[in-house]
């Protein structure tokens, strides 16, 4: 059963990515978090942020999760600061950092690569979980368009799909390997991937053809 409602205002778009200290939210914990958001005044703001992780979840990171993303590298928060908001450069208490994260975050369509990895650790780290219930991967989401537009034609990977493989054939523009698994180019990646998927006038024929027929 479908929960849209016709009257529904549009909602926020935050797409986000995050970088940790290891793959399990229980143990590891979230050190860069990044949200490329666009309010429902269609106007798009960058957000970027780093947290010092807790000492336990340094003490059990997965040290190829930190050489990864850099973390020895690139942490920047000062030693006497919990977090630090990396386009201002304002130091953050953790509740000043959970209260603007849960802001930007409440009500929006969550969207990423891989984003139920990003969701969780979100949610452990808010205590809540103020998205849409609804979040959307941009890396299945562009493969059903993908294959839906072509079927059986887009050579290559099938499951799991890949967020470089999909975006090679939507002709966006991936992240410079030095980017790469750094916060906020891979959220720009996700956001670019989510919205030439919804600009493709294809897309927006079959979605028009959809909503007049009452699919969900």
């Amino acid at each position: 059963m479908s929960t849209n409602k016709p009257t529904d205002r549009p909602r926020p778009l935050a797409a986000v990515d995050l970088e940790t200290t290891g793959l399990d939210p229980a143990r590891h914990d979230a050190w860069e978090i990044a949200i490329v958001r666009r309010g429902t005044d269609a106007a798009v703001s960058e957000y970027l942020w780093q947290k010092r992780p807790s000492e336990q979840a340094l003490l059990e990171a997965d040290p190829e999760a930190l050489e990864i993303s850099g973390y020895y590298q690139r942490m920047a928060v000062p030693k006497d600061a919990e977090a630090l908001n990396m386009i201002t450069g304002d130091s953050l208490t953790l509740g000043e950092l959970f209260k603007q994260i849960h802001e930007l975050l409440d009500t929006a369509i969550l969207v990423g690569s891989n984003v139920g990895f990003d969701a969780d650790f979100l949610r452990r780290m808010l205590g809540a979980a103020p998205w849409h219930y609804r979040p959307v991967c941009v890396a299945t989401l562009a493969a059903g368009f993908l294959y839906a537009a072509e079927p059986g034609e887009m050579p290559g990977e099938g499951l799991p799909f890949s967020t470089g493989h999909v975006s090679r054939h939507m002709g966006v523009r991936q992240p410079s390997p030095d980017d790469r698994h750094t916060a906020l180019p891979d959220a720009r990646w996700a956001f670019d991937l989510y919205t030439t998927v919804l600009s493709s006038p294809s897309y927006r024929e079959r979605y028009r053809v959809n909503l007049v027929d009452g699919a969900e």
